[in-house]
């Protein structure tokens, strides 16, 4: 929830501490990993919001929103 006020003031950084705090203690929480994923999308971190997306989609497949934003920077 810190993380998702932070995005909402614009603070992608701090969005992204607060998310990879989070991504530490619970790393199998596809919604932890779907927000980390497009917060790096918003600061240009592709490699790790494709990885993060990735490991997201293999415990929840079915996540729409996360499957059309791996496409996209996939290039696809």
């Amino acid at each position: 929830r810190k993380a998702e006020s932070y995005l909402l003031k614009k603070d992608y950084t701090q969005a992204l501490n607060t998310i990879n705090q989070t991504k530490e203690k619970y790393p199998n929480i596809s919604s932890v990993l779907f927000l980390s994923g497009s917060i790096n999308t918003l600061l240009k971190n592709n490699k790790t919001a494709i990885e993060d997306l990735e490991k997201g989609l293999s415990i929840e497949p079915e996540n729409q929103s996360a499957q059309k934003l791996l496409k996209q920077l996939k290039g696809g």
